[in-house]
């Protein structure tokens, strides 16, 4: 999983989403088309010629294997995530040597005989094989070259699904899209940590917050536009914790991801869980389009289920904006069922949990109540069914239920339709016009 913020130096993120949008790459697209060579050989050409303006740390370079003008989303997110003037501003001279020795070990790990060409239009799934940077980030340094030194020793590496899509235009192969490219400069977002660099930079951290965009850009969108943007939104985000939704579907061979409109705007909130390998933890996110354009709400963020993901059950509903989560588990011979009860995002608001000692006692069962504190059974089941008597929707479940369990009548309730990831990837792609 990638590093979603890295303490004061995720201002990073902040200082390069004021310079989107600026037209600094536009000499970028003086390619011509090359004479002589077959779709296939083109696109692997230009596939070639994109992993090295990857491996270059050249934002003209890759954009100038792109279709991508200065209002596109990602031609954005590449211009300002290799956006050397700003990069060195904040951080120095040092992090772009950094970056590059990162940036240096991008290798697209592809079969051609994935290529898919339909017409102008083509898809290439392929690996995207990088240097496991992340570890070297968490180190704290006392000098900038103690970073760089390690980072050229760093001999590990990571491995993500990656998916190119291109474009002919003119007779011209181009990148129309790369899904996942928050895997390829995740790491320019982020920076090692040193002395060195805090020492000149502390009073830049306490400066005034970020507070974001003073007009809503969407404001004057119609209903239909607002919609497509969401789409596009969920899109961003499901790419971005791919890696650990996937893990989580080859664990438990289910289907992690749903729509629901819980505002009833018309605009719905996109739901899925994933496995969080860095933390053991099942995470539950909802993810809306409000607030400009970011994530609405999420729960579960680097908290959810402190249960191991080896639990073999879990069972997922909503209660307004508040969320559900029981799961069961092997604890040392014992089966424990444990439910959470969350609010206003990921805030933890209690737990129960019942512990059977023995499956064929009835009686050798203890209950507890907001963590270690023991309740009756009465008591026990009065709060779990006062929970389910609440419930609107299950979101996820592959429960077995039995018709003791305080739960039960959630087996009443049809749970939402749910899609796999690429089930959900495909449809949102397919909301987008």
């Amino acid at each position: 999983m990638k590093l979603k913020q890295a303490a004061a130096f995720g201002l990073c993120a902040v200082v390069l989403a004021g310079s989107a949008g600026c037209d600094v790459f536009a000499n970028g697209k003086d390619k011509k088309a090359k004479k002589g060579l077959s779709d296939e050989e083109a696109i692997e050409e230009l596939v070639e010629d994109l992993q090295k303006g990857f491996n270059d740390f050249d934002a003209n370079d890759v954009l100038g294997c792109t279709d991508w003008d200065s209002d596109d989303e990602y031609y954005a997110y590449v211009e300002n995530a290799m956006d050397r003037d700003t990069l060195t501003e904040w951080y120095g001279e040092w992090v772009i040597d950094a970056y590059k020795i990162i940036a240096s070990t991008i290798k697209f790990d592809y079969d051609p005989e994935d290529l898919e060409i339909d017409g102008d239009r083509a898809t290439w799934e392929m690996k995207l094989k990088i240097m496991d940077w992340e570890p070297m980030f968490f180190e704290w340094y006392e000098y900038n070259d103690d970073a760089l030194a390690a980072l050229k020793n760093q001999k590990d590496t990571e491995k993500f699904q990656l998916r190119i899509k291109f474009s002919r235009e003119d007779g011209e192969w181009l990148v129309s899209s790369i899904y996942r490219v928050e895997d390829i400069l995740g790491f320019s977002s982020n920076a090692p940590y040193t002395d060195e660099w805090y020492n000149t930079h502390s009073d830049d951290l306490w400066g005034e917050p970020y507070t974001g965009p003073e007009t809503d850009p969407y404001a004057g969108l119609s209903p239909e536009d607002f919609y497509q943007e969401a789409m596009k939104h969920y899109l961003e985000e499901l790419d971005y914790d791919s890696e650990a939704i996937l893990s989580l579907e080859k664990e438990y061979k289910i289907a992690t991801c749903a729509l629901y409109d819980f505002e009833g705007d018309g605009v719905p909130e996109l739901i899925y869980i994933d496995d969080d390998q860095n933390f053991r933890n099942l995470e539950y996110h909802v993810v809306g389009f409000r607030d400009f354009g970011t994530s609405w709400y999420i729960f579960g963020s680097n908290a959810m289920m402190k249960g191991p993901t080896k639990s073999d059950q879990f069972l997922i509903w909503i209660e307004g904006e508040d969320v559900v989560i029981t799961y069961k588990y092997d604890d040392n011979g014992k089966t424990t069922i444990e439910t959470q009860f969350f609010t206003n995002g990921d805030d933890f608001i209690g737990d129960c949990r019942r512990v059977i000692r023995d499956p064929n006692d009835p009686l050798a069962v203890d209950y507890y109540i907001n963590l270690d504190t023991k309740a009756t059974r009465d008591r026990y089941y009065e709060v779990i069914r006062g929970h389910v008597e609440a419930a609107d929707a299950v979101i996820i479940s592959n429960w077995e239920f039995d018709p003791d369990d305080p739960e039960y009548p959630l087996s009443g309730m049809t749970p939402l339709e749910l899609m796999s990831y690429r089930q959900m990837h495909e449809y949102l792609e397919n909301q987008i016009k």
